[in-house]
């Protein structure tokens, strides 16, 4: 098994809430397939078809939340999103964890973006 696939294993299935839960070379792993992908989009266009990412937004980040739908519309895939707190279980009581356990059985892939850390 070479270096970079055991990287790639390493990341499948993996959460994470910022950079800091990666290692140097999982980052350097992570970059390298960005530029590739930037670099050779034609190739990589229907690599998420049937895939669908929940984008949930819930503090101000216009362009954080473009660049990810974006991306996964480029690749093939499909978006569903929350933006208004207000309007999510959330507002009636639901944690954080419950709400991100349900959305998951609906998504393949979540972006959140929440004032909460972590």
């Amino acid at each position: 098994m070479s270096a970079e696939s055991g990287i790639a294993a390493r990341l499948a299935g993996r959460n994470f809430a910022g950079i800091d839960d990666l290692s140097n070379a999982e980052l350097a792993y992570v970059l390298e397939c960005a530029s590739d992908v930037a670099a050779h989009r034609e190739r990589y266009a229907d690599v998420c078809r049937g895939r669908i990412m929940a984008s949930l937004f819930f503090e101000p980040s216009t362009r954080t939340r473009l660049s990810f739908e974006t991306a996964m519309l480029r690749l093939g895939g499909q978006v569903v999103s929350a933006m208004d707190i207000g309007a999510t279980s959330l507002a009636k009581g639901e944690t954080l964890a419950d709400m991100a356990r349900v959305v998951g059985g609906y998504a393949d892939i979540m972006v959140m973006r929440h004032p909460w850390e972590g």
